[in-house]
Order: C-alpha cells, then sequence, then structure tokens
C-alpha cells in the first residue's frame, strides 16, 4: 500500500506523530510573521502516516536552487485508508497560510509535493511491487481576515471554520479542486480528517 511506500521511502526526519485520544496530527508553520501557525486534524483512521515536505534543511540536491517553484514542499502529506467496510486510500496534501491567499504561493507547493509522491509511487511500484492506488486531494488552511464571523463550529464556541473550494490555476492542472479552510485564530485549530477526503 502507499502506507508501506512512503514509509520505505521517505526520511524519517520528515515523520510527523499521529497519536493522543482519537488520532490526531497537528501541522506546524514555524515562518515568522503573521498567519495561521498551527493546525490539528482529528480522527484519522488506524491506517494512516504523516509527513512534512516542508524542511528548509532538506531539499533535493539535484535540482537547482534557483528553481523555487520545484524545489519546495508543503506543510503536510497525510495519507489514510478509512475504516469502511468498502475502504479507500486518500493522500491529502495541505499547506498553512496567511490571510493573503495566491495561487503562485501555494501552488507550486502543492504541485511539487504532488509530483514528489508520484515518483515515489513509481519507484516503489517497479522496485518494490508496492500497490500504490491513492486518491490526492489539496487543502489549504488560512486565517480568515476581516470583521466577520465564522458560523460552523468544528470542536467548541470560538473554534469555527469555513471551507470553500477553488480550481488550480495552472493550466496543465486545472481540473482539480482545492480544498479552502478558513480559521479564526492562529492557533489551537481542528477539523476532522472527513472534512478533507474530497473536494
Amino acid at each position: 500500500m502507499i502506507h508501506t511506500a512512503l514509509a520505505n521511502n521517505i526520511s524519517n526526519k520528515l515523520k510527523l506523530n499521529i497519536g493522543g485520544t482519537g488520532n490526531n496530527v497537528t501541522l506546524q508553520e514555524n515562518a515568522p510573521g503573521p498567519g495561521l501557525k498551527e493546525v490539528t486534524i482529528r480522527g484519522l483512521p488506524n491506517l494512516s502516516s504523516a509527513y512534512t515536505l516542508d524542511k528548509s534543511n532538506i531539499r533535493n540536491l539535484y535540482l537547482k536552487k534557483s528553481q523555487p517553484n520545484i524545489n519546495c514542499g508543503c506543510d503536510g502529506l497525510i495519507s489514510v485508508t478509512t475504516d469502511d467496510p468498502n475502504p479507500k486510500t486518500v493522500t491529502i496534501f495541505c499547506d498553512l497560510k496567511s490571510t493573503k491567499l495566491r495561487p503562485n504561493d501555494y501552488e507550486p507547493q502543492l504541485i511539487s509535493s504532488y509530483l514528489k509522491i508520484e515518483h515515489i509511487k513509481q519507484l516503489a511500484t517497479i522496485f518494490e511491487n508496492i500497490d500504490c492506488t491513492t486518491q490526492s486531494t489539496f487543502t489549504i488552511f488560512y486565517l480568515k481576515s476581516g470583521s466577520g464571523r465564522i458560523t460552523k463550529t468544528s470542536v467548541r464556541p470560538g473554534a469555527g471554520y469555513e471551507i470553500s473550494t477553488t480550481s488550480f490555476t495552472h493550466t496543465n492542472f486545472n481540473t482539480r479542486r482545492i480544498i479552502l479552510v478558513a480559521f479564526e485564530r492562529t492557533h489551537g485549530n481542528k477539523i476532522h480528517i472527513s472534512k478533507l477526503l474530497s473536494p
């Protein structure tokens, strides 16, 4: 399965801990400045794996540093196999952003990460004979701007979020959708994994 392919081929330095009551994983943005800093994704199935591809000291040395749209990665890569009677495997590429959403800022990270994982899947399929069948979804978490209140509540009053979708602007990727999740605060945000499995 894709979980085995990821575990066999992605550095342990990039692995994120899944734990706590209900199987949670927390994504963090450590860049300085304002913006969303933390999101906890709850309710991961028992068969799940999570990584970050956004490490400044871990880059593909085959690629030029002058190509930032290629040599970049997203904050979270989460692969889950649902506990349903007819289980499906979904790999979620996600990133944390500020209040100003610019496709040129977040699309290269999502697309580049997706292509890196596609490469790993091909390697695992050819050399390890691993079935890497998985669906892919894309999510951007961001900080809601303005004075308008968020009405949908994720866990408790004051911890709300809003969900919408948009298309990629890159021509070769514009048939895919991106889930946009807006939060009201920088830390302590929570959302259930089920909200991210399909745009």
